[in-house]
Protein backbone atom coordinates (compact mmCIF):
# COMPACT_ATOMS: atom_id res chain seq x y z
CA UNK A 1 0.00 0.00 0.00
CA UNK A 2 1.45 3.60 -1.07
CA UNK A 3 0.52 6.61 1.19
CA UNK A 4 -0.16 10.23 -0.85
CA UNK A 5 -0.46 13.54 0.14
CA UNK A 6 -3.30 15.70 -0.79
CA UNK A 7 -3.50 19.22 -0.49
CA UNK A 8 -6.32 21.68 -0.09
CA UNK A 9 -6.30 25.34 -0.51
CA UNK A 10 -9.93 26.79 0.35
CA UNK A 11 -8.96 29.98 -0.86
CA UNK A 12 -8.25 28.51 -4.58
CA UNK A 13 -10.03 25.02 -4.70
CA UNK A 14 -13.16 24.56 -6.22
CA UNK A 15 -13.81 22.81 -3.06
CA UNK A 16 -14.74 25.28 -0.12
CA UNK A 17 -15.49 24.85 3.65
CA UNK A 18 -18.81 24.38 2.75
CA UNK A 19 -18.40 21.34 0.66
CA UNK A 20 -16.00 20.24 3.21
CA UNK A 21 -18.84 20.76 5.89
CA UNK A 22 -21.30 18.95 3.40
CA UNK A 23 -19.05 15.85 3.17
CA UNK A 24 -18.70 15.88 6.84
CA UNK A 25 -22.59 15.29 7.48
CA UNK A 26 -23.34 12.77 4.91
CA UNK A 27 -20.43 11.30 6.48
CA UNK A 28 -22.44 10.83 9.19
CA UNK A 29 -24.95 9.33 6.96
CA UNK A 30 -22.49 6.89 6.01
CA UNK A 31 -22.83 8.65 2.46
CA UNK A 32 -20.17 9.63 1.08
CA UNK A 33 -19.35 10.75 -2.84
CA UNK A 34 -15.32 12.69 -2.73
CA UNK A 35 -12.95 12.48 -5.34
CA UNK A 36 -9.99 14.42 -5.54
CA UNK A 37 -7.40 14.66 -8.69
CA UNK A 38 -4.17 13.12 -8.03
CA UNK A 39 -0.91 14.46 -9.47
CA UNK A 40 0.88 11.22 -9.53
CA UNK A 41 -1.82 8.98 -10.81
CA UNK A 42 0.04 6.74 -12.75
CA UNK A 43 1.31 5.16 -9.26
CA UNK A 44 -1.52 4.87 -7.26
CA UNK A 45 -4.60 2.89 -7.75
CA UNK A 46 -7.79 1.75 -5.09
CA UNK A 47 -6.41 0.86 -1.88
CA UNK A 48 -3.58 3.01 -1.12
CA UNK A 49 -3.68 5.78 1.60
CA UNK A 50 -3.95 9.61 1.54
CA UNK A 51 -3.76 12.31 3.66
CA UNK A 52 -5.32 15.71 3.07
CA UNK A 53 -3.59 18.83 4.35
CA UNK A 54 -5.08 22.04 4.82
CA UNK A 55 -3.04 24.75 3.48
CA UNK A 56 -2.37 28.53 2.97
CA UNK A 57 -4.03 30.95 5.36
CA UNK A 58 -6.00 29.82 8.85
CA UNK A 59 -5.51 26.48 10.44
CA UNK A 60 -3.44 24.30 8.87
CA UNK A 61 -2.47 20.61 8.85
CA UNK A 62 -3.63 17.36 8.20
CA UNK A 63 -7.38 17.17 8.36
CA UNK A 64 -8.75 14.21 6.35
CA UNK A 65 -7.28 10.59 6.22
CA UNK A 66 -8.61 7.50 4.64
CA UNK A 67 -8.58 5.65 1.12
CA UNK A 68 -8.53 5.41 -2.68
CA UNK A 69 -12.16 3.85 -3.28
CA UNK A 70 -11.32 3.38 -7.41
CA UNK A 71 -8.44 3.48 -9.90
CA UNK A 72 -7.37 6.87 -11.21
CA UNK A 73 -10.07 8.24 -14.12
CA UNK A 74 -9.94 11.28 -16.13
CA UNK A 75 -12.38 13.94 -15.74
CA UNK A 76 -12.82 17.59 -16.71
CA UNK A 77 -9.98 20.10 -15.13
CA UNK A 78 -11.53 21.37 -11.29
CA UNK A 79 -10.01 24.33 -12.25
CA UNK A 80 -11.61 24.88 -15.99
CA UNK A 81 -7.89 25.64 -17.60
CA UNK A 82 -8.15 22.10 -19.51
CA UNK A 83 -5.86 20.43 -18.13
CA UNK A 84 -5.52 16.64 -18.12
CA UNK A 85 -6.87 15.68 -15.39
CA UNK A 86 -6.90 12.11 -13.22
CA UNK A 87 -9.25 11.64 -10.12
CA UNK A 88 -9.77 9.26 -7.39
CA UNK A 89 -12.60 8.39 -5.24
CA UNK A 90 -12.25 8.67 -1.38
CA UNK A 91 -13.32 7.18 1.16
CA UNK A 92 -12.93 8.45 4.75
CA UNK A 93 -11.89 7.04 8.19
CA UNK A 94 -11.63 10.76 9.80
CA UNK A 95 -11.96 13.92 9.10
CA UNK A 96 -12.01 16.65 11.29
CA UNK A 97 -13.14 20.28 10.32
CA UNK A 98 -10.72 22.55 10.00
CA UNK A 99 -12.45 25.92 11.30
CA UNK A 100 -13.85 24.48 13.98
CA UNK A 101 -11.92 21.74 15.64
CA UNK A 102 -7.91 21.06 16.04
CA UNK A 103 -6.31 18.89 13.23
CA UNK A 104 -2.74 18.10 13.13
CA UNK A 105 -0.88 21.29 12.68
CA UNK A 106 1.66 21.61 9.91
CA UNK A 107 4.47 22.62 12.31
CA UNK A 108 4.08 19.06 13.70
CA UNK A 109 4.37 17.73 10.47
CA UNK A 110 7.81 19.63 9.44
CA UNK A 111 9.48 18.71 12.48
CA UNK A 112 8.98 14.99 12.51
CA UNK A 113 9.33 15.28 8.60
CA UNK A 114 10.85 18.24 7.09
CA UNK A 115 12.46 16.71 4.18
CA UNK A 116 8.58 16.39 2.40
CA UNK A 117 6.98 20.01 1.65
CA UNK A 118 3.84 20.72 3.62
CA UNK A 119 3.09 24.17 2.51
CA UNK A 120 1.50 22.76 -0.84
CA UNK A 121 2.13 22.32 -4.44
CA UNK A 122 0.93 19.49 -6.26
CA UNK A 123 -2.19 17.73 -4.77
CA UNK A 124 -1.83 13.89 -4.68
CA UNK A 125 1.96 13.33 -4.25
CA UNK A 126 3.84 9.77 -3.52
CA UNK A 127 5.48 9.71 -0.45
CA UNK A 128 8.01 7.23 0.37
CA UNK A 129 7.23 4.41 2.28
CA UNK A 130 9.76 5.35 5.41
CA UNK A 131 8.62 9.01 6.01
CA UNK A 132 4.76 7.54 5.21
CA UNK A 133 5.16 4.92 8.63
CA UNK A 134 6.33 7.83 10.36
CA UNK A 135 3.62 9.87 9.49
CA UNK A 136 1.12 7.03 10.38
CA UNK A 137 2.93 7.17 13.54
CA UNK A 138 2.32 10.79 14.27
CA UNK A 139 -1.08 10.98 13.01
CA UNK A 140 -2.26 8.00 15.19
CA UNK A 141 -0.50 9.44 18.44
CA UNK A 142 -2.58 12.53 16.97
CA UNK A 143 -6.10 10.22 17.22
CA UNK A 144 -5.50 8.55 20.58
CA UNK A 145 -5.42 12.31 22.02
CA UNK A 146 -7.98 13.69 20.60
CA UNK A 147 -10.30 10.17 20.82
CA UNK A 148 -13.83 12.29 20.91
CA UNK A 149 -13.31 13.98 17.47
CA UNK A 150 -13.22 10.91 15.83
CA UNK A 151 -16.61 9.41 17.37
CA UNK A 152 -17.95 10.86 13.98
CA UNK A 153 -21.45 8.84 13.25
CA UNK A 154 -22.34 8.54 16.93
CA UNK A 155 -21.18 8.84 20.40
CA UNK A 156 -21.91 6.22 22.58
CA UNK A 157 -23.20 6.67 26.41
CA UNK A 158 -22.31 2.86 27.88
CA UNK A 159 -24.90 1.73 30.75
CA UNK A 160 -24.62 -1.45 32.52
CA UNK A 161 -26.42 -4.22 31.01
CA UNK A 162 -28.32 -5.11 34.33
CA UNK A 163 -30.08 -1.01 34.43
CA UNK A 164 -31.33 -2.48 30.74
CA UNK A 165 -35.61 -2.62 31.04
CA UNK A 166 -35.47 -5.06 27.65
CA UNK A 167 -32.48 -7.33 27.26
CA UNK A 168 -30.58 -5.09 24.71
CA UNK A 169 -27.42 -5.30 25.97
CA UNK A 170 -26.05 -2.57 22.92
CA UNK A 171 -24.85 0.74 23.59
CA UNK A 172 -27.45 3.57 23.57
CA UNK A 173 -26.67 5.32 20.21
CA UNK A 174 -27.31 9.35 19.70
CA UNK A 175 -26.66 10.76 16.79
CA UNK A 176 -24.42 13.97 16.21
CA UNK A 177 -24.36 16.66 13.90
CA UNK A 178 -21.88 19.53 13.77
CA UNK A 179 -24.09 23.20 13.26
CA UNK A 180 -22.80 25.75 11.45
CA UNK A 181 -21.71 27.64 14.08
CA UNK A 182 -19.21 24.63 15.43
CA UNK A 183 -21.68 23.29 18.11
CA UNK A 184 -22.66 20.10 18.57
CA UNK A 185 -26.89 19.01 17.69
CA UNK A 186 -27.44 15.20 19.46
CA UNK A 187 -30.55 13.79 18.62
CA UNK A 188 -32.13 10.25 19.87
CA UNK A 189 -35.61 9.44 18.98
CA UNK A 190 -36.20 6.99 21.55
CA UNK A 191 -35.08 9.15 24.53
CA UNK A 192 -36.86 12.49 22.95
CA UNK A 193 -33.21 14.19 22.75
CA UNK A 194 -32.91 16.88 20.48
CA UNK A 195 -30.90 19.90 21.71
CA UNK A 196 -27.72 21.63 20.90
CA UNK A 197 -24.56 21.81 22.72
CA UNK A 198 -21.25 23.97 22.88
CA UNK A 199 -18.88 20.75 23.19
CA UNK A 200 -19.14 17.28 23.20
CA UNK A 201 -18.02 16.86 26.72
CA UNK A 202 -20.72 18.71 27.97
CA UNK A 203 -23.25 16.98 25.33
CA UNK A 204 -22.20 13.65 26.86
CA UNK A 205 -22.47 14.78 30.03
CA UNK A 206 -25.66 16.39 30.47
CA UNK A 207 -27.01 13.69 27.69
CA UNK A 208 -25.98 10.54 30.37
CA UNK A 209 -27.98 12.49 32.99
CA UNK A 210 -31.11 12.54 31.04
CA UNK A 211 -30.58 9.06 29.39
CA UNK A 212 -29.57 7.67 33.12
CA UNK A 213 -32.78 9.57 34.58
CA UNK A 214 -35.03 7.82 32.06
CA UNK A 215 -33.65 4.65 32.37
CA UNK A 216 -34.08 5.01 36.24
CA UNK A 217 -37.92 5.41 35.73
CA UNK A 218 -38.66 2.68 33.51
CA UNK A 219 -36.79 0.33 35.75
CA UNK A 220 -38.74 1.27 38.07
CA UNK A 221 -41.69 1.00 36.49
CA UNK A 222 -41.07 -2.39 35.62
CA UNK A 223 -39.45 -3.65 38.72
CA UNK A 224 -43.36 -3.32 40.23
CA UNK A 225 -44.08 -6.30 37.70
CA UNK A 226 -41.81 -8.31 38.34
CA UNK A 227 -44.20 -10.54 40.63
CA UNK A 228 -46.45 -11.24 37.65
CA UNK A 229 -46.62 -13.96 35.49
CA UNK A 230 -44.02 -14.65 33.13
CA UNK A 231 -46.65 -14.03 30.65
CA UNK A 232 -47.58 -10.56 31.83
CA UNK A 233 -43.80 -9.53 32.29
CA UNK A 234 -43.02 -9.95 28.78
CA UNK A 235 -46.27 -8.03 27.78
CA UNK A 236 -45.16 -5.42 30.03
CA UNK A 237 -41.13 -5.07 28.72
CA UNK A 238 -42.56 -5.11 25.18
CA UNK A 239 -45.04 -2.43 25.76
CA UNK A 240 -42.53 0.29 27.84
CA UNK A 241 -40.09 -0.63 25.17
CA UNK A 242 -43.05 0.52 22.32
CA UNK A 243 -43.68 3.47 24.83
CA UNK A 244 -39.56 4.43 24.51
CA UNK A 245 -40.14 5.48 20.86
CA UNK A 246 -42.92 7.79 21.33
CA UNK A 247 -43.16 11.24 22.17
CA UNK A 248 -44.46 10.91 25.32
CA UNK A 249 -44.83 13.62 27.63
CA UNK A 250 -42.87 13.92 30.78
CA UNK A 251 -45.39 14.13 33.29
CA UNK A 252 -47.27 10.39 32.43
CA UNK A 253 -43.50 9.28 33.40
CA UNK A 254 -43.57 10.83 36.85
CA UNK A 255 -47.43 9.49 37.11
CA UNK A 256 -46.29 5.80 36.42
CA UNK A 257 -43.66 6.34 39.02
CA UNK A 258 -46.36 7.32 41.51
CA UNK A 259 -48.69 4.32 40.78
CA UNK A 260 -48.61 1.31 43.25
CA UNK A 261 -51.42 -0.43 42.30
CA UNK A 262 -50.68 -2.76 39.76
CA UNK A 263 -54.40 -2.06 37.78
CA UNK A 264 -53.51 1.63 37.93
CA UNK A 265 -49.87 1.26 36.74
CA UNK A 266 -50.93 -0.80 33.90
CA UNK A 267 -53.59 1.66 33.02
CA UNK A 268 -51.16 4.40 32.97
CA UNK A 269 -49.07 2.24 30.22
CA UNK A 270 -51.74 1.84 27.94
CA UNK A 271 -53.06 4.90 28.26
CA UNK A 272 -50.25 6.43 27.03
CA UNK A 273 -49.54 3.63 24.06
CA UNK A 274 -53.18 4.35 23.13
CA UNK A 275 -52.76 8.47 23.53
CA UNK A 276 -49.65 8.95 21.30
CA UNK A 277 -49.51 5.69 19.28
CA UNK A 278 -51.46 3.81 17.28
CA UNK A 279 -52.65 1.18 19.58
CA UNK A 280 -56.87 0.72 19.52
CA UNK A 281 -58.42 -0.47 22.44
CA UNK A 282 -59.58 -3.47 20.70
CA UNK A 283 -55.66 -4.32 19.53
CA UNK A 284 -55.27 -4.02 23.73
CA UNK A 285 -57.24 -6.83 24.19
CA UNK A 286 -56.59 -9.14 21.60
CA UNK A 287 -53.05 -9.07 22.55
CA UNK A 288 -54.20 -10.03 26.22
CA UNK A 289 -54.06 -6.89 28.47
CA UNK A 290 -56.45 -7.18 31.35
CA UNK A 291 -60.49 -5.92 30.60
CA UNK A 292 -59.96 -3.60 33.82
CA UNK A 293 -56.73 -1.98 32.92
CA UNK A 294 -58.09 -1.26 28.75
CA UNK A 295 -61.98 -0.13 30.43
CA UNK A 296 -60.14 2.00 32.97
CA UNK A 297 -58.31 3.85 29.29
CA UNK A 298 -61.67 3.49 27.36
CA UNK A 299 -62.87 6.06 30.56
CA UNK A 300 -60.06 8.08 30.35
CA UNK A 301 -59.98 9.05 26.54
CA UNK A 302 -62.36 11.60 25.70
CA UNK A 303 -65.31 10.94 23.57
CA UNK A 304 -65.72 12.91 20.12
CA UNK A 305 -68.82 15.77 20.95
CA UNK A 306 -69.17 14.50 24.53
CA UNK A 307 -68.74 17.68 27.08
CA UNK A 308 -66.71 18.12 29.98
CA UNK A 309 -69.04 17.19 32.62
CA UNK A 310 -70.06 14.10 30.62
CA UNK A 311 -66.05 13.26 30.13
CA UNK A 312 -65.60 13.64 34.25
CA UNK A 313 -69.18 11.48 34.55
CA UNK A 314 -67.47 8.60 32.51
CA UNK A 315 -64.46 8.58 34.55
CA UNK A 316 -66.24 8.53 37.87
CA UNK A 317 -67.95 5.32 37.13
CA UNK A 318 -64.61 3.75 36.87
CA UNK A 319 -62.64 3.62 40.51
CA UNK A 320 -59.34 3.46 38.10
CA UNK A 321 -59.80 5.40 36.24
CA UNK A 322 -61.01 8.53 38.78
CA UNK A 323 -57.88 7.44 41.30
CA UNK A 324 -55.60 8.40 38.17
CA UNK A 325 -57.44 11.15 36.65
CA UNK A 326 -56.91 13.39 40.22
CA UNK A 327 -53.35 12.06 40.24
CA UNK A 328 -53.28 13.59 36.50
CA UNK A 329 -55.00 16.28 37.56
CA UNK A 330 -52.79 17.04 41.02
CA UNK A 331 -49.39 16.77 38.30
CA UNK A 332 -51.03 18.98 36.14
CA UNK A 333 -51.88 21.85 39.10
CA UNK A 334 -48.55 21.85 40.27
CA UNK A 335 -47.43 25.25 39.07
CA UNK A 336 -44.32 25.33 40.44
CA UNK A 337 -42.91 23.95 37.19
CA UNK A 338 -43.76 27.20 35.54
CA UNK A 339 -41.61 29.96 35.06
CA UNK A 340 -45.08 32.31 34.50
CA UNK A 341 -48.94 32.05 34.17
CA UNK A 342 -50.11 32.48 30.19
CA UNK A 343 -53.28 33.45 29.43
CA UNK A 344 -53.28 29.83 27.84
CA UNK A 345 -52.48 28.51 31.21
CA UNK A 346 -54.64 30.45 33.02
CA UNK A 347 -57.49 28.25 30.99
CA UNK A 348 -55.97 24.96 31.30
CA UNK A 349 -55.23 25.19 34.95
CA UNK A 350 -59.08 26.21 35.73
CA UNK A 351 -60.18 23.24 33.82
CA UNK A 352 -58.10 20.95 35.40
CA UNK A 353 -59.45 22.65 38.92
CA UNK A 354 -62.64 21.92 37.76
CA UNK A 355 -62.41 18.55 37.23
CA UNK A 356 -60.50 17.98 40.26
CA UNK A 357 -63.03 19.42 42.05
CA UNK A 358 -66.13 17.32 40.40
CA UNK A 359 -64.31 14.48 41.41
CA UNK A 360 -63.66 15.28 45.06
CA UNK A 361 -67.60 16.38 44.78
CA UNK A 362 -66.61 19.84 46.37
CA UNK A 363 -69.12 21.90 44.96
CA UNK A 364 -67.25 25.21 45.68
CA UNK A 365 -65.79 26.82 42.58
CA UNK A 366 -62.29 28.36 42.30
CA UNK A 367 -60.33 30.48 40.03
CA UNK A 368 -56.96 30.60 39.08
CA UNK A 369 -56.12 34.31 38.59
CA UNK A 370 -52.49 35.75 37.09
Amino acid sequence: MKTFILFWNPAISSYKLDDFQRELEELYDDYCNMNWSVWEYEKASAGDRFFMVRCGNGNTGICMSGYFSSDPYQDEDWSGRGRVTYYMNLEPDAMIHPDYRPILPTSDLVKAIPSFDWKGGHSGRLMEEKYAEKLETLWASFLDQHKELFECRAFRQEIDPQQYITEKNSPICCWLELTEDGKINVYNHSYRIDRTFESLEKAKQEVSASIRQQEKDNREIVFRFRHFGIEHQERVYHLVEQLHTLDIPQKYYRLANEQYREEELMAVLLFCLVKYGNTSLVTLLKQGFPREAVDAVRALLPVEGETEEQHIGRIAGNETATDLKKDMLEIELDIKQLDALSADDVIRLNKALREWKALNNDNETSEVTQ
